[in-house]
């Protein structure tokens, strides 16, 4: 053996081995062990988190759901008015019961019609006369009305009454539209709104017959023959009334029911008995 493998055996000898560290090893890998496991663990919370909120966005829940915003415009059909007693909170404006009237839909206006039917145009023998009873006070600001009529190019009818009449909540008007159909009427007073459909017939038709007159030096017309009427072949009957709150007006009229035609003149005079 030479010497320098002796050194090295000698050299080997001297040097106290070192045991192997098992415990420490075993130690570590057990940390190294658990924190694979956390990891792996918050991976799959991250992933079910991140499928959750994938869900969230498909499904939403009804408590994050958002409810249907309101109308703001009613049925495009019209009612038939009606006649009776008004609503209870519309009883301060003291209106007859047998004048016609509608109801909004949401119950805050009453609208009762003087002229009933309307009519379109300008009617001669009688006004499109509304009497307006709001819900809400009108602190004395006026109504502003829209009408429309869906479904035409008729342009809007803008009307403004000042709040100046009484008893009660009211604004008496005159709402004359240009064409027949189902009108929306829109109303705002006060800070408050509300709507109503009211329907118009047709414009009125003259039936009244002209009399020719000749232009000679004696004019004469036919109505010149027609004899007097005789108040026993008359039938007078009272309608209305007509009018606003705190003021009605009643139409008499006069009624041939004799066999030949007669002519009526002058002013009939009228007292009221009862």
């Amino acid at each position: 053996m030479s010497n320098d493998v002796r050194g090295l055996l000698h050299d080997a000898a001297t040097v106290p081995a070192t045991d192997a560290d098992a415990a420490g090893a075993w130690r570590r890998g057990r940390r190294l062990r658990a924190q694979r496991r956390a990891l792996s663990g918050l991976a799959i919370v991250a992933v079910i988190a991140l499928g959750s909120i994938g869900v969230a966005n498909l499904v939403p829940s009804g408590n994050d759901a958002k409810p249907a915003s309101p109308p703001t415009t009613i049925s495009a059909t019209c009612a038939a008015a009606i006649t009776g007693a008004v609503p209870s909170w519309a009883d301060s404006a003291d209106v007859p019961s047998a004048i016609p009237h509608l109801v909004s839909p949401d119950g805050n206006v009453v609208a009762i019609l003087f002229g009933n039917p309307l009519r379109a145009g300008t009617p001669t023998d009688r006004a499109n006369k509304i009497l307006w009873i709001v819900r809400q006070p009108r602190d004395g600001q006026a109504l502003e009305i829209t009408a429309t009529l869906p479904g035409s190019s008729e342009k809007p009818v803008h009307i403004t009454k000042a709040a100046d009449s009484s008893p009660g909540e009211i604004y008496p008007s005159i709402d004359d539209v240009p064409a027949p159909g189902c009108w929306h009427f829109g109303l705002a007073w006060n800070g408050h709104r509300s709507a109503i459909n009211l329907d118009y017939a047709p414009a009125e038709t003259t039936s009244a017959t002209t009399v020719p007159v000749t232009n000679t030096n004696t004019p004469t017309t036919a109505v010149a023959t027609l004899t007097p009427c005789r108040t026993v072949n008359l039938d007078i009957t009272l309608t209305g009334p007509i009018g606003s709150a705190g003021h009605f007006n009643y139409d008499i009229a006069f009624r041939n029911t004799g066999a030949s035609t007669c002519i009526m003149t002058g002013f009939p005079g009228v007292s009221f008995l009862d």
